[in-house]
């Protein structure tokens, strides 16, 4: 079977059942088999699904195979990494609502560091599926320069966020009993330098320019995962025609012999595998790993 379209279309069935619910790595398995992450953060998985795995040895494992490339390697590494980032901000989210904010606001402050890095991780691996486009003479625009105001949402989020837990010791007002109020982002967004001293005298007096510091911390999240969620969409939809380009898929380290035995025979040849399978005592589309004698080398099975 040739690389390129031929190859995909055989094996793309295949990638299509693939749930990061079953097949992803702990923490992907335990985000995942939340209802709501598979609606509010799913064109993370789309991405995953055809981008990510197809260079792994899923079904069977989740480990990258040995041949694919470094940059694919970097490609998975940024995505994986952006997804932790958003996951552990929406899990200190949890935290913040259970146990509250903490000593000296730590629960917030650790939420918003982990959403600010997610963003920050995200925008590198646009910049990466650029490059992989420049390397196979193909035009992948930036999914930041096709969304809509992504760079003034951006902007806008980060000096919301600076203000939040980089702007040296947080302003807050603290009534009785409440919680610690902060400024909403429509007084700090386009707003100039502002100081504690700019704070108290223009905002101390006026009830409604004031939230309770959780619910900032939330709204920054929220908005970071809807950016993220975004991003991944597009980028999924501009990457689309690489799938059937044999430069691309050589970067995955397939080869035209892999469908010698089967279609993923250098899936499972040698090592170990980690990752779940599809099911419960079989391989979905999957081909099951060849049966090998006992004096070659050990096959991993998903039993």
């Amino acid at each position: 079977m040739n690389l390129g379209n031929e190859i995909w279309v055989a094996r793309k069935p295949s990638y299509d059942q693939l749930k990061l619910a079953m097949n992803g790595d702990d923490s992907e398995r335990a985000a995942f088999g939340y209802h709501p992450w598979a609606i509010s953060f799913g064109n993370y998985e789309r991405f995953w699904r055809y981008h990510v795995a197809p260079a792994s040895r899923r079904p069977f494992g989740i480990e990258l195979r040995p041949e694919a490339d470094e940059v694919i390697c970097d490609l998975a590494q940024r995505s994986f990494s952006t997804f932790r980032n958003i996951f552990e901000a929406a899990e200190q989210c949890k935290i913040l609502k259970v146990d509250g904010l903490g000593e000296r606001e730590r629960n917030a402050t650790i939420a918003l560091h982990f959403a600010g890095d997610a963003l920050g991780v995200f925008c590198g691996l646009d910049n990466a599926a650029v490059e992989i486009g420049k390397r196979l003479s193909v035009n992948i625009q930036s999914a930041r320069e096709l969304l809509p105001n992504w760079k003034l949402r951006y902007d806008r989020l980060k000096i919301y966020r600076d203000y939040l837990s980089h702007q040296g010791t947080l302003m807050t007002l603290v009534a009785p009993n409440a919680l610690p109020l902060v400024l909403r982002p429509e007084y700090i967004v386009g707003n100039g330098n502002i100081n504690w001293v700019s704070i108290l005298r223009e905002h101390l007096s006026k009830d409604s320019h004031w939230q309770e510091l959780p619910a900032a911390c939330y709204g920054v999240a929220d908005e970071v995962l809807k950016m993220i969620n975004e991003g991944y969409g597009v980028l999924t939809d501009v990457m689309e025609e690489l799938l059937i380009r044999p430069e691309y898929q050589r970067l995955w380290g397939w080869t035209c012999e892999m469908d010698t035995a089967s279609p993923h025979v250098d899936c499972y040849s040698g090592g170990s595998g980690t990752g779940t399978g599809i099911g419960t005592g079989d391989y979905g589309s999957f081909p099951a790993p060849p049966v090998t004698s006992s004096t070659s080398t050990p096959v991993p099975r998903r039993e």
